[in-house]
């Protein structure tokens, strides 16, 4: 089971992944 903050935080860089590739 994944706790709130590993499933927040994994959200997050996912977001901030794809805003990453989709300025490069």
């Amino acid at each position: 089971m994944f706790t709130s903050v590993e499933a927040v935080s994994r959200l997050l860089s996912n977001f901030v992944f794809d805003k990453v590739l989709f300025w490069l």
